[in-house]
């Protein structure tokens, strides 16, 4: 049941971010969006949850990085 919450939140976040997609101004939501949905899918579905400290730092710390590079190009 609690997969198919997850799920449910994934897909409700994927159609928010196509509905905002076609207003420039907003790329920082989309983004945001983006990240939130990474965090979501690498906690949940890839076991990060249960990992090591240093992975869990390490995946917000990537996710952080590669959303600022692509926002501020």
């Amino acid at each position: 049941m609690k997969t198919v919450v997850v799920w449910l939140i994934l897909i409700s976040l994927t159609l928010i971010s196509l509905l905002l997609n076609n207003i420039s101004s907003i790329r920082f939501v989309v983004m945001g969006l983006f990240s939130i949905k990474f965090i979501i899918v690498a906690f949940y579905f890839m076991g990060i949850r249960e990992a090591h400290m240093f992975w869990k730092v390490f995946t917000i710390i990537l996710i952080s990085i590669i959303s600022s590079i692509i926002v501020f190009i």
